[in-house]
């Protein structure tokens, strides 16, 4: 017979395992509902050629956008703090730098990655355009700004989780899941970054100028080296696709 301290240890072990596969159980729901709900949003108009001709017609919104934004930021130009120039026009410049590569990279990756066929894709560029204007005009404040630039690798996280819950084919599959993991990095890197500047912040002091210059060296940084794994991960293939034509 067994002892009742044993009987008591094997019901804890039984429950434990029930609990464990109720919450596995609840995350493959979740999972299995959002992959169906983010397929349900692709854009189908059930002919090959007007799906093309619709992406074409959004991308050309979003270069326009683009285009704005180019514009607004040279606009800005006129609008520099007399007070800290140095600092207003690094923070201007970096700012301007991002919203720059992003542009190229967008289009390069029409062409290299996997097509844009999803309403959430699109909102994600929408709201993409949304925080490069608040880059370039929002300057004031050094703190707000972090974390805008917290927010763009956010975004550009969410962008990629977006295309793996498409189901794409494995080839492109592995290529999103590569620039999700960098995505995330990246993300993870600037929040660190906030949290190092808030303790310098509060432990040190603050000096707009030298602060800003910190900024404008550690976002440079993280803005161009974010590039070079993403071009590797895209750009790969479409060199191999274009000798191929």
């Amino acid at each position: 017979m067994l002892s009742q301290d044993i009987k008591t240890k094997q019901m804890e072990n039984v429950g434990n395992i029930g609990l464990r596969g109720l919450f596995v159980n609840v995350l493959d729901r979740m999972r299995s509902f959002i992959f169906r709900f983010v397929q349900k949003l692709n854009l189908d108009l059930g002919d090959p050629d007007k799906d093309k001709e619709f992406n074409k017609s959004i991308h050309e919104l979003v270069t326009i956008l683009f285009a704005v934004v180019l514009g607004l930021g040279l606009e800005e130009l006129n609008h520099i703090d007399k007070t800290h120039f140095i600092s207003d026009l690094l923070l201007l410049i970096v700012g301007y730098i991002a919203v720059v590569l992003s542009w190229w990279f967008y289009h390069k990756g029409t062409i290299a990655g996997p097509k844009e066929n999803n309403v959430l894709l699109y909102t994600v560029d929408c709201l993409l355009m949304i925080v490069y204007w608040l880059l370039i005009n929002l300057r004031e404040s050094i703190q707000r700004l972090l974390f805008i630039y917290a927010a763009m690798f956010l975004l550009y996280w969410i962008w990629e989780l977006i295309r793996i819950c498409q189901q794409l084919l494995e080839k492109d599959a592995e290529k999103v899941k590569k620039a999700c993991h960098v995505n995330l990095l990246f993300f993870l890197l600037s929040l660190l970054f906030i949290e190092l500047f808030y303790f310098k912040t509060c432990f040190i002091g603050s000096h707009i100028t030298y602060d800003s210059v910190i900024c404008f060296v550690v976002i440079f940084i993280l803005v161009v080296s974010y590039r070079i794994p993403i071009s590797k991960i895209y750009g790969k293939n479409m060199r191999a696709e274009l000798q191929s034509v």
